[in-house]
C-alpha cells in the first residue's frame, strides 16, 4: 500500500525523517473523522436542547405563575359571588317580607304575587341559581313600586307635626278625625309621589288648598296637599319619585307643609307604616 513519509528539521539544520503506513493513515482517518463529526453534532444538539429546556423552563414559570393569579382571582370572584348571593338573598327576603306585611295587616291580596312562590333563601352557595334569584328580586321590585311606600320628601326633611288619627283641629279647638299625617318642610320642598300610578285629580279645594290625588294598582291610592305648586294633570301616569309639585301653605294651613295621606280602596291608612319600608 505504500508508506507516507514526513520531515521534521531540528536545530542545527538536522533533518529527521518518518514514515507512516497509508493504511493506518486511511483507518485513522475513517474513524477519526465521523468520530469528530459526531461529537459536534452531539455538542451543538446539547447546546441546543438546553436553550431550548431554559426557554420551556421560563414558560413554565410563567405558566406557574399565571395559574397562580388565576387561583386568586377565582377565589376573589367567588368571595364576590358568595357576597351577591347574600345581598340579594337578604333583598329578596325583605321585599317579600313587606309584601307578606301588608297582606297580613290590610288583608291585600296582590295579584302578582300570586303563584310567586315563597322566600328563596340560598345556603349551598357553590349550586345556587343567582340568575333565579335576580329575577325574582326584579320581579318583586316591578309589584313593590306600585306599592306606596317610601317618603314623599327627602328622608332628611321628614318630621311629621301632627300624625294619623283623632287630634285637637288648629282651628276649631275640637277634638276631629287627622286622615293623614303632616310633615313640616320649607315652601318650594318638591314633594315626589311614591309609588307609580296614574293621577286622579289635580286642582283646588278649601280644605286640602292645591292637591293631587294618585291613584296606583291593588287598590293604593296617596294624597298630596297644601301644595304650592302643581306640576301633574289628571291621566298622567307617574313612577315612583317622580316630583308632582312643591310644599305650600295653601287651603286650611297654618303654615308651609305637606299633609300626606294613604288610601286603601277608600280606607285611610296610618301613612307613617309604610315611610322608611323600602
Amino acid at each position: 500500500m505504500g508508506r507516507l513519509e514526513f520531515y521534521v528539521f531540528e536545530e542545527g539544520g538536522r533533518k529527521r525523517t518518518f514514515s507512516l503506513n497509508k493504511g493506518v493513515l486511511y483507518l485513522f482517518l475513517a474513524l477519526f473523522v465521523p468520530l469528530i463529526t459526531f461529537s459536534g453534532v452531539s455538542i451543538y444538539m446539547g447546546y441546543k436542547i438546553g436553550k431550548e429546556n431554559k426557554l420551556l423552563e421560563r414558560k413554565l414559570n410563567l405558566l406557574l405563575e399565571e395559574n397562580n393569579l388565576l387561583k386568586d382571582k377565582v377565589a376573589k370572584l367567588t368571595r364576590e359571588r358568595k357576597k351577591i348571593i347574600e345581598v340579594a338573598a337578604l333583598d329578596l327576603q325583605k321585599k317579600v317580607s313587606i309584601l307578606l306585611k301588608l297582606k297580613k295587616n290590610y288583608g291585600v291580596e296582590f295579584r302578582e304575587f300570586k303563584g310567586v312562590g315563597g322566600i328563596y333563601l340560598p345556603f349551598d352557595f357553590d349550586n345556587v341559581d343567582i340568575v333565579r334569584i335576580l329575577k325574582k328580586i326584579y320581579y318583586y321590585e316591578n309589584i313593590l313600586k306600585t306599592i306606596p311606600i317610601g317618603e314623599p320628601l327627602d328622608k332628611d326633611q321628614i318630621r311629621i307635626t301632627s300624625g294619623f288619627g283623632f287630634r285637637i283641629d288648629p282651628f276649631t279647638g275640637k277634638r276631629a278625625f287627622h286622615p293623614g299625617i303632616d310633615i313640616i318642610a320649607p315652601k318650594g320642598t318638591p314633594v315626589r309621589v311614591t309609588a307609580d300610578g296614574i293621577v286622579s285629580f289635580s286642582g283646588y279645594r278649601p280644605d286640602y288648598g292645591k292637591f293631587v290625588l294618585v291613584l296606583h294598582k291593588n287598590g293604593f291610592s296617596t294624597l298630596y296637599a297644601h301644595l304650592s305648586k302643581i306640576f301633574v294633570r289628571p291621566g298622567q301616569k307617574l313612577r315612583k319619585g317622580d316630583i308632582i309639585g312643591l310644599v305650600g301653605s295653601t287651603g286650611r294651613s297654618t303654615g308651609p307643609h305637606l299633609h300626606y295621606e294613604v288610601r286603601l280602596r277608600g280606607r285611610y291608612l296610618n301613612p307613617e307604616e309604610f315611610l322608611g319600608v323600602d
